[in-house]
């Protein structure tokens, strides 16, 4: 967590799930299992908070823990002191174990159980309630914790048909695409806010796959025949691992997460995870967008209609931008269109001016007669000449992509940190894959103020003539200094010293550089072709090129 730079990027939670709990003593404490953690629970705490990191753990409102651990039910109290006592800065809270629980009351009453035990060791724990959705905690969480789970456990699988049809997967487990949808409610949306946040579950970056188990109602049909029937309980062992997420969709997992201000619990191992994990994970636009000061959750502005399954989500920021994603749920790659009045109306509103139709449309200036003649039905009777010279006062034109006043908003791709320019009325994301997800930050202003700041964006020009001067610097040092690719690069970047200028892009200077070294050798071949063809010509002394020809 610290030498990969997780902590740095702002992971601070080191969560013990469950099984760490061995039994209860006869004076009402919880015992950890001694081979596990034979220096205790504080011990623990001291090596995780030494490192710069948070301690988490885990309990169940029941009387035992979905692993059939002891729960904190009817020792709520007792628990929480203990915790408060080895430093625990946060608690995963779950909904198991209520099979001898004789009293039958709402999740939202034994999570306020532990909610007011917590409270009253005054120490400071973050709760995170996990009860699945079970009676609707996205209504009542932000009175009781600090996130709450609002659905089944997610499992790395993007579509649900996958999940179900395919791969068979336990009723307890849901794919990316259930998980996702279900935070477009609007009750979702409102319900979460600083203090309290949705929690879709962990997140699956990472993984190649995942271990189900549980109670099936058809036997997976990766195993062999008669290995189990509806009914039968299948363990990981006997499972295997099934399913994982392509770098695409892992992508847009984050994305998502991000988006929704969801709770970024880590699902891999950091001790082995990829450079290409890594980078997803901790993407600074992303985790940015992510811990925005609003705590805002974004909503979905558009859905296609039909089987595109295009959809585009918006997310307000502190700064008075917006994070927007355009995401592909389709099969197929597609263009995806935000479109500043339908998506985000709002917000473009005070930034709508008068603005040229795209395409433009108009009567050629030149011909004066276009009005009368739509009068006299010429339109009509002589179509082509019309369409040709008066296509707007005979409405021919094309449709318009936008017409009438527009806002003008500078767009920046979060995940590449690249500025894409300012765009009036609308941005469409190109070629956008399945299941892939565009992120962009979105400000609306002046369209001159917004040119002006994307200049101010790019690089200093200084920083370009600097590199441009080494490049000089290296082409006048002895050519024994260099390889022969270099030298090569080098002295044609002298022969452009005297028009490059310091605001010339030093990538374009290289390209630049290259295509004049190939124009100066193919120059040389052609004059040593022509000399040889010369001196041939000399030779048979009747052959000449004719007039206007080259002798290539």
């Amino acid at each position: 967590m610290v030498s990969s730079g997780l902590r740095d990027a702002g992971y601070v939670y080191v969560n013990i799930d469950d099984c760490w709990q061995e039994t209860r003593g006869a004076d009402g404490h919880i015992i950890p299992f001694k081979s596990r953690f034979p220096s205790g629970m504080k011990a623990v705490g001291d090596k995780i908070h030494a490192l710069g990191l948070k301690f988490g753990i885990y309990s169940c409102a029941g009387k035992t823990t979905c692993e059939g651990w002891p729960g904190s039910y009817g020792h709520e109290t007792v628990d929480a002191n203990d915790y408060a006592s080895w430093g625990v800065d946060y608690l995963k809270y779950d909904f198991c174990g209520f099979e001898k629980v004789e009293e039958k009351k709402s999740p939202e009453h034994y999570y306020t159980l532990m909610r007011d035990a917590l409270n009253a060791t005054g120490r400071p724990i973050l709760y995170s309630m996990c009860n699945w959705g079970v009676g609707s905690p996205h209504l009542w969480g932000h009175r009781v914790g600090n996130s709450w789970r609002t659905g089944r456990d997610v499992f790395a699988v993007w579509d649900e048909h996958e999940c179900r049809q395919e791969m068979k997967l336990p009723s307890f487990l849901q794919s990316i695409e259930t998980a996702i949808e279900q935070q477009a409610g609007a009750a979702y949306i409102e319900g979460a806010g600083p203090g309290g946040f949705n929690d879709p579950d962990m997140l699956v970056v990472g993984l190649d796959g995942m271990t189900p188990y549980g109670i099936v109602d058809e036997c997976p049909p990766h195993l062999p025949a008669g290995t189990c029937k509806k009914g039968d309980y299948v363990s990981r062992e006997v499972w295997g691992v099934v399913g994982g997420l392509t770098h695409t969709e892992q992508k847009a997992v984050f994305s998502f997460w991000c988006m929704l201000a969801a709770p970024l619990m880590l699902g891999n191992d950091p001790r082995t995870m990829s450079a290409a994990t890594k980078r997803i994970l901790t993407a600074p636009q992303l985790l940015r967008i992510s811990q925005d000061k609003l705590g805002k959750q974004a909503s979905r502005a558009f859905q296609s209609g039909g089987g595109e399954k295009l959809s585009v989500w918006v997310k307000p920021l502190d700064d008075g931008t917006y994070a927007v994603l355009l995401f592909n749920g389709g099969a197929r790659p597609a263009d995806v269109t935000v479109r500043w009045s339908r998506d985000l109306a709002d917000a473009a509103k005070p930034w709508l001016r008068e603005t040229e139709r795209m395409p433009p449309c108009a009567d050629k200036p030149e011909v004066k007669q276009c009005g009368e003649w739509t009068k006299s039905g010429e339109c009509t009777k002589n179509a082509g000449f019309m369409r040709a010279n008066c296509r707007r006062s005979c409405d021919a034109c094309p449709p318009a992509i936008y017409d009438g006043p527009q806002a003008t908003a500078l767009v920046r791709d979060a995940w590449e940190e690249e500025d894409l320019g300012t765009h009036v009325a609308l941005y469409t994301a190109r070629h956008v894959e399945a299941h892939e997800a565009r992120v962009l930050i979105v400000k609306f202003g002046e369209p001159s103020k917004l040119e002006a700041e994307l200049k101010a964006h790019r690089r200093p020009a200084a920083q370009r003539g600097h590199e441009i001067r080494e490049i000089r610097k290296r082409a006048e040092e002895p050519p024994g200094a260099f390889t022969p690719g270099a030298f090569t690069l080098g002295a044609a970047a002298v022969t452009l010293q005297g028009c490059a200028s310091e605001h010339m892009d030093s990538l374009l200077l290289l390209v630049l550089a290259i295509v004049v070294a190939s124009c100066m050798l193919l120059v040389g071949l052609q004059k040593l072709v022509q000399g040889e063809m010369g001196r041939s010509q000399s030779k048979v002394g009747k052959t000449t090129p004719a007039k206007g020809q080259h002798a290539l």
